[in-house]
C-alpha cells in the first residue's frame, strides 16, 4: 500500500489519481470478507482514505472526496443497512451536480467490496475519520458550497455510526463495560468537536451549527433510557465550565436553582446538554443577528423534555442560564421556552405533566419564567455600580439581542400553556402566586436601584425601561389568567382550598402589581417602547380584575394592597392625559361597585372607614367630578345609612363641608349622652320587645315594654305553658295589685321588683326558672300600662 499511498499524497494529474484508485478498489474487492478485519482496515483502508481527505475539498479534489465518502459510507452503513434506503453513490451523485462527470476510466463500481457489519471495536476509527472531514472542511480556504457539502456528509456518516452503536447498546450480549466504552467514545468525540474545532473566529457560524446538529442527532438516535440512566456517569470535564468555576458572579441573586459544577458525575444526557448550551452560547456571541438560533432548536428542546422521564434535563438548562446571567442568553431562553411550551401543550407528553408536581421541576420552571427580568435587573445593577470589567459581557449590540416583544410573546405562550395544563395546582403551591413572589423580588431590587439613581428620566433604550416593559406585560398576563381560571372556579372548591390557593395567588399577584405601580411613580418616562404598560393599561387591567371579585376577604385584600399606589395616581391625575384619567375613573368606579356587591355584605362602619380614611378623604373631595360624584353617591348609599359614632379627624373637614352643602348624607340616629349611659347598663339576654335595665338599687331591675312592640305583642305569640308561682311570689303580686287599685288605675307603667322577689324556688328545678316566661311578663306589663 506504500506506493499507492505515495501517489495519493503527491500532486498528480487526475488520470493518475483515477488509475491509482481503480487499483485500490480492485485490491479491496479481492480481499473479499477479509477486508473487515480490524488489522486489514488499518493497513489497507485507512491510509488511502486519509490520503484522499488530506487535500481540499476544492474544485480539483472534490471528485476524490466523493469517491472516498461513498466508500466510507458503504463501510459504515453495512451494519444498519435494514434502516437505510439511500443510494450507495449518494455523495458522488450530489457532487456530480456541481463538478464535471468523472472519466469512464474510473471503474470502481465494477468491483464491489464485501463489507460486513462492523464490530464495536471499530467505533474509534469511524469517529476519527469523521473528525478529519470536519477539520478539513472548517479551514478558511474552503468555499461555502464545499464546506456545506462535507458537513452534510459528515453528519450523515455520524448518523450511520450512531445507528450501529444503538444496535450494540440494545443487544443483550453487550455488557456494562461495553456500554460505558461506547458512550465514552461518543462523548469524547463530541467534546473534541466542540472544544477543539469551535475556537474563536469570524467564519465559525457553520461549524457551530453543525456541532449543534451532531449533539442533537446523538440524543435523537440513542435511547433516552441509556443516555439518562443513573448507571452511566461521566465526569463533566468541559473547559468552559472550569473557566467559570472560580466565584459565582450571580451569587447575590439567591435563587434556589441547583447548579452543575466542573467534574461533577453526570449522565450522558446532562453532558450533552452542557455541550449544547455551550455551543448555543458561542453561536449567539459570534453572531450579529438577533435570530441566531439554528433551525429546529425549539423542536429539539421539545424532544428533550418529551422523551425523557427525568427532570434532570430541565434542571441542567436552567442551571446554566443562571450560572452566567447575560442578555445574550435570552437567545437561548427563547427556544428553550418555546420547546417547553410545545411539551406542555402536547397531550401525548404525559411525563411533563406528571413531573410538574415535583417541587424541583416546579421551582425550575418558575425561575425559567422570571429569567428575562433577572437579565435586565443584572444589567441595570452592573451599570449602576460601574463595574466596567464585569459588565463587558452585558454590553451587547441591539442587533444581537432579541426584541422585547419576542420575549414577551414567548413568555405569555408558555405561561398560558402551563396554566392550562394545571401546572402548580396543589395544596402547597400556587403557580401565579409563587411566580409573582419571585417577580416582586426582582421588582423590589429595581425600585431600590431607581431610588439610588440620580437619573429622573427613563429613555427608550434604558435598561430600567426594559424591566418596566417586561414586568408590566407579565403582570397583565397574570391578572388575566387569574380572571379566566382561578376566579371563575372559586365557587366550585372548598373554603380551605380557596384560602390556601386562590387567596395566595390574588395576594401575591396584587403585591406584584403594587410594586409595578410604585416603580412607575419613581421615574418619568420619555419615548417609551410601543406596547409599554403605563398607568392607563394598568388601571384597565386592575379594573377588569376587580370586576370579577365578589368575596369580601378578596375585596378587602385588594384595597389593602392597592390603595397606597392608587392614592398616588389619583392625586396626580392633573398631570395625566385624558385617556389615562378615564381608565382611573373606571378603576375607581369598579372598586366602589365591588364593595357594594361583597359577599358576605360589607360592614360600612367605623372600622372600614378608619382603614381607608385617606383614600375616601381624597376621592370625596376630588377635583375631578368623575371621581368625587360616584364616591359621594357611594357614601350616601353605604356609610350614610349607618350610625357612625367615630369619624376620623382627617375626614371631619371634608364631611362637614359636603354635608352642609347637602351633597353628603350623615345618619343622625346617634343616642344622647344620658341614654348612652343608661344603655350601657342594659342587661343582656332579654326577650325581644322588652328592655331590662339595672336601677340604682343593685338588687332590683327595671322592665320596660318597648313602644314599637306593644301592638305586635300577643299572647298567641308566646308559650302557652304557665308555671306555678311560689307562695311568696303570689303574695308580692297581690301587694302590687293592691297598690294599683289604691292608685285608682293610674299607677306608674313601670314596676320595680327586687331580685329576691322572684328568686325563691329557682334552685328547686329547671322548670322554676321559666317564671320569666314572656306571656307572664306580658300580662303583668299590660296591667301596669
Amino acid at each position: 500500500m506504500t506506493p499507492l499511498n505515495g501517489i495519493m499524497s503527491s500532486k498528480c494529474d487526475i488520470s493518475v489519481y483515477s488509475s491509482c484508485l481503480n487499483t485500490w478498489c480492485y485490491l479491496l474487492h479481492k480481499l473479499e470478507t477479509s477486508i473487515n478485519e480490524p488489522s486489514l482496515i488499518k493497513m489497507v483502508f485507512e491510509p488511502i482514505l486519509k490520503a484522499i481527505f488530506q487535500n481540499g475539498p476544492d474544485s480539483k479534489s472534490i471528485w476524490l472526496w466523493g469517491l472516498g465518502l461513498d466508500l466510507f459510507s458503504e463501510c459504515i452503513s453495512q451494519k444498519c443497512r435494514d434502516f437505510l434506503c439511500q443510494s450507495t453513490n449518494q455523495f458522488r451523485d450530489r457532487i456530480s451536480e456541481t463538478v464535471p462527470s468523472l472519466s469512464a476510466k474510473c471503474s470502481w463500481n465494477l468491483h464491489p467490496i464485501r463489507w460486513l457489519p462492523w464490530d464495536i471495536s471499530q467505533l474509534d476509527f469511524h469517529l476519527s475519520m469523521i473528525f478529519v472531514l470536519l477539520c478539513q472542511a472548517s479551514r478558511p480556504t474552503v468555499t461555502c458550497d464545499h464546506r456545506s457539502l462535507v458537513y452534510d456528509a459528515a453528519l450523515k456518516l455520524f448518523t450511520y455510526v450512531l445507528k450501529g452503536v444503538k444496535i450494540d447498546l440494545e443487544s443483550t450480549s453487550t455488557n456494562y463495560d461495553g456500554i460505558m466504552l461506547c458512550l465514552k467514545s461518543l462523548l469524547t468525540f463530541i467534546k473534541k468537536v466542540c472544544e477543539e474545532l469551535c475556537t474563536d473566529g469570524t467564519e465559525k457560524y457553520d461549524l457551530y451549527c453543525i456541532s449543534i446538529q451532531f449533539i442533537e442527532v446523538v440524543t435523537k438516535e440513542l435511547d433516552s433510557l441509556i443516555l439518562g440512566s443513573p448507571l452511566y456517569k461521566f465526569s463533566l470535564d468541559l473547559k468552559f465550565i472550569d473557566g467559570t468555576q472560580s466565584g459565582d458572579p450571580n451569587e447575590h441573586l439567591n435563587f434556589s436553582v441547583s447548579r452543575v459544577s466542573y467534574m461533577d458525575k453526570v449522565s450522558p444526557m446532562v453532558y450533552l446538554i452542557a455541550l449544547y448550551f455551550h455551543m448555543l452560547d458561542r453561536l449567539a456571541m459570534n453572531s450579529s443577528q438577533s435570530d441566531c438560533k439554528p433551525q429546529g432548536t425549539s423542536e429539539y428542546f421539545k424532544f428533550i423534555f418529551s422523551s425523557s422521564d427525568s427532570p434532570e434535563n430541565l434542571f441542567t438548562f436552567v442551571s446554566f442560564l443562571y450560572k452566567d446571567v447575560r442578555p445574550i442568553h435570552l437567545n437561548i431562553w427563547i427556544p428553550l421556552a418555546e420547546g417547553l411550551n410545545g411539551s406542555a401543550r402536547d397531550p401525548n407528553c404525559k411525563y411533563l405533566r406528571e413531573a410538574m408536581s415535583d417541587s424541583a421541576v416546579y421551582s425550575s420552571i418558575c425561575h425559567l419564567l422570571i429569567y428575562p427580568i433577572v437579565v435586565h435587573s443584572e444589567t441595570a445593577r452592573l451599570t449602576l455600580s460601574n463595574a466596567g470589567v464585569s459588565s463587558e459581557n452585558y454590553n451587547v449590540s441591539p442587533e444581537s439581542k432579541p426584541s422585547l416583544d419576542l420575549v414577551i410573546g414567548t413568555w405569555k405562550l408558555l405561561y398560558q400553556s402551563l396554566g392550562a395544563s394545571g401546572f402548580g395546582c396543589s395544596t402547597t403551591t400556587n403557580f401565579s402566586g409563587d411566580l409573582c413572589t419571585l417577580l416582586s423580588r426582582c421588582l423590589d431590587d429595581s425600585i431600590g436601584m431607581a431610588e439610588n439613581s440620580t437619573e429622573l428620566h427613563l429613555k427608550c433604550n434604558d435598561t430600567d425601561l426594559g424591566i418596566l416593559h417586561l414586568s408590566g406585560n407579565f403582570m397583565i398576563c397574570i391578572l388575566d389568567h387569574i380572571q379566566t381560571s382561578e376566579l371563575v372556579s372559586e365557587t366550585e372548591i372548598t373554603k380551605t382550598d380557596r384560602e390556601s390557593k386562590i387567596l395566595c395567588g390574588i395576594k401575591n399577584s396584587l403585591k406584584f402589581a403594587a410594586g409595578y405601580m410604585n416603580l412607575l411613580t419613581k421615574k418619568e418616562l420619555i419615548d417609551p417602547l410601543p406596547g409599554f404598560v403605563g398607568t392607563s393599561r394598568v388601571s384597565s387591567a386592575l379594573a377588569n380584575f376587580v370586576s370579577r371579585l365578589h368575596w369580601k376577604q378578596d375585596i378587602l385584600l385588594f384595597l389593602e394592597i392597592i390603595s397606597c399606589p392608587l392614592l398616588q395616581w389619583l392625586s396626580n391625575m392633573v398631570n395625566q392625559d385624558e385617556i389615562t384619567n378615564e381608565q382611573l375613573q373606571h378603576l375607581w368606579t369598579e372598586i366602589l361597585s365591588c364593595l357594594k356587591r361583597s359577599q358576605p355584605p360589607m360592614n360600612f362602619g367605623s372600622a372600614l372607614l378608619r382603614l381607608h380614611e385617606t383614600l375616601f378623604e381624597k376621592t370625596l373631595d376630588h377635583p375631578y367630578p368623575s371621581i368625587s360624584e360616584p364616591t359621594i353617591t357611594f357614601w350616601n348609599s353605604t356609610f350614610g345609612q349607618q350610625v357612625i359614632l367615630d369619624f376620623s379627624p382627617s375626614l371631619l373637614c371634608v364631611l362637614d363641608r359636603l354635608s352642609r352643602n347637602g351633597k353628603l348624607k350623615l345618619q343622625k340616629g346617634s343616642l344622647p349622652p344620658l341614654q348612652k349611659c343608661h344603655s350601657s347598663k342594659e342587661v343582656s339576654g332579654t326577650l325581644p320587645g322588652y328592655r331590662v335595665t339595672a336601677t340604682h338599687n343593685r338588687t332590683s331591675k327595671r322592665i320596660e315594654l318597648l313602644p314599637n312592640t306593644q301592638k305586635d305583642a300577643s299572647p298567641l305569640n308566646v308559650k302557652k305553658r304557665r308555671l306555678e308561682l311560689t307562695e311568696h311570689q303570689k303574695e308580692v303580686r297581690r301587694v302590687q295589685q293592691g297598690r294599683e287599685r289604691h292608685s285608682g288605675g293610674h299607677g306608674p307603667g313601670v314596676r320595680t321588683y327586687t331580685n329576691a322577689d322572684f328568686s325563691q324556688g329557682l334552685d328547686e328545678s329547671q322548670e322554676s326558672q321559666e317564671i320569666r316566661d314572656s306571656e307572664a311578663i306580658l300580662q303583668m306589663l299590660k296591667k301596669t300600662i
